[in-house]
């Protein structure tokens, strides 16, 4: 009866205007069981009805855990494909934080702390803004728009109060909190979390995903899903919720940990630098002692903690680089990699002596632990270098030399590694931001 009602109130509000709707997918049980709601809503209309744009969005932070980015990405294609063979205006995308934003570029380039409970400075960086600057094009574009979401006022007191504080009475829609011209919709917010698995376990996916997978990584993780966070007033990760495999925010990782314990043995290295970036947050040693605004004192007139030290950034990248070695896949990007040695060579302020490194550090790192030879075209690209053959070739065939040192540094970054799934990703990255240059 719930199912036959939601559907129904998601067909009227559907059809109630022309405001397009986004939907927040982050691959987790409420957002799967939201999106299938809206499939079957839609798939129950006439065609002629079905002409209001839908957008599904999910926000990589670069730093999910692998099986979970794996599953969210298949699942991703999966709707894509599905939506353009049964007629649905679903447009997918998934967001990423921008490099300059990205979490080893503040950490290891930067120097920010990890992040804790007073100083969480990825979860705007790396999930608010990509995420919002989305939504904002297509307010841009259409005016307002309906943002669902799979929130429900079961999961605890305090989502429950937020949800009712910002409702319109009479309507099923709420004001958003923070973006203008932006209402919230939240179909399943009645349901409560045996329902939600019940629903999944016993209605077929419509795009042909596998809920029962699902369920079975829910309960490796030992925990929920980092829902998608759209403001600072959305519950981001925390408690026993399986995100970003390096967040230190928690005290104990019991995702990652239920991972290894049902038998992922190959998540140890990454669990490890976790625990690592936790620990050496609070080592006075690895700390400046003048803060980026050039603070020595805080308001009580006590020694500021400043950012990593380079010596400890360099620490930090080499077991990162070590880590990656071992689990087989990639963890941090040559663009990261490549911004990381820009800022590092930039320099920063210290109280105890120059900061700033002019040996290609980054590359010898990356030479130690690897145990090979640098990339080729590592160095070429951080001095701006081009190749005299590479160069006469790309003039020959009307290329850009940048473009054919990024793609080579890109391809010969990921080559020791088991799994290279992710150069394809990152191939037609390159190629888009070359044409829209």
């Amino acid at each position: 009866m719930k199912v036959t009602d939601t559907i129904q109130q998601i067909q009227s509000v559907y059809r109630g205007d022309q405001r397009p709707w986004v939907i927040g997918f982050s691959g987790g049980k409420d957002s799967t069981a939201l999106l299938q709601h809206v499939f079957y809503a839609l798939l129950q209309l006439p065609t002629s009805e079905r002409t209001k744009p839908i957008h599904v969005i999910s926000n990589d932070t670069l730093v999910e855990i692998p099986q979970v980015s794996v599953m969210v990405k298949e699942a991703l294609k999966k709707i894509d494909n599905s939506a353009q063979q049964q007629g649905l205006p679903i447009t997918v995308a998934q967001t990423t934080p921008e490099l300059d934003d990205s979490f080893f570029v503040n950490l290891i380039g930067r120097g920010y702390p990890s992040p804790n409970s007073r100083f969480r400075w990825c979860t705007e960086r790396m999930k608010i803004d990509p995420t919002s600057r989305y939504i904002e094009r297509v307010v841009n574009e259409n005016g307002e728009v309906i943002i669902l979401l799979g929130a429900r006022k079961t999961e605890s007191a305090t989502r429950a109060q937020v949800m009712n504080n910002h409702a319109i009475e009479g309507s099923f829609l709420r004001r958003h909190s923070t973006l203008p011209r932006c209402y919230v919709y939240t179909p399943i917010e009645e349901l409560t979390t045996e329902e939600v698995w019940e629903y999944l376990l016993e209605v077929p996916s419509p795009w042909g995903g596998n809920n029962n997978a699902l369920f079975q990584l829910y309960k490796k993780a030992d925990g929920g899903e980092c829902p998608l966070v759209i403001d600072t007033s959305t519950p981001s990760c925390g408690n026993s919720r399986f995100g970003c495999w390096v967040c230190t925010v928690v005290e104990h990782d019991k995702s990652m940990q239920g991972f290894i314990d049902s038998g992922e043995k190959q998540l140890e290295p990454l669990l490890n630098f976790r625990s690592f970036l936790k620990e050496v947050r609070s080592r006075r040693e690895l700390r400046e002692r003048v803060r980026k605004n050039g603070q020595l004192l805080n308001q009580d007139g006590e020694e500021v903690w400043g950012p990593f030290t380079l010596e400890a950034r360099k620490e930090i990248l080499r077991r990162l680089l070590e880590a990656q070695k071992k689990v087989g896949f990639q963890l941090i990007s040559i663009d990261e990699l490549l911004q990381i040695q820009r800022l590092w060579k930039q320099g920063g302020r210290s109280i105890t002596g120059p900061t700033a490194d002019t040996d290609f550090s980054v590359s010898k790192i990356m030479r130690e632990t690897r145990g090979e030879t640098a990339m080729s075209g590592y160095h070429d690209l951080l001095e701006g270098g081009v190749d005299p053959l590479l160069e006469k070739i790309c003039e020959q065939f009307e290329l850009k030399p940048e473009l054919i040192e990024r793609l080579k540094a890109e391809e010969e970054g990921v080559a020791h590694l088991q799994r290279r799934d992710s150069i394809f990703h990152k191939i037609d990255e390159i190629l888009d931001s070359v044409q829209s240059s």
